[in-house]
């Protein structure tokens, strides 16, 4: 669904791929919601609230990095491209 919504904005879009704060940004936003279902899930498994934000905080950090560079090494790759509204008004 995220992706989705993402290829109806044009904010840090060109013909060449996305930007890295437009990488940034989508992986912000999927981290927020994957952050919390690791928070939830090792917190339950823990016993332990504490340790669940913990074990989610270090997970958020090293794969927010992982996302963003892997979401700018596709920008690379040509294959099974399609762009939509590109040149359109934003939205």
């Amino acid at each position: 669904i995220g992706e989705r919504i993402f290829n109806k904005v044009n904010v840090g879009r060109s013909a060449s791929g996305d930007n890295v704060g437009r990488s940034v940004a989508k992986a912000l936003i999927w981290r927020l919601i994957a952050f919390l279902n690791t928070a939830t899930i090792s917190g339950l498994v823990a016993g332990s609230a504490g340790i669940g934000a913990s074990i989610a905080s270090f997970d958020a950090i090293f794969k927010t990095a992982l996302m963003v560079g892997y979401d700018q090494m596709w920008n690379k790759i040509d294959w099974g491209r399609e762009l939509e509204n590109v040149d359109g008004d934003g939205i």
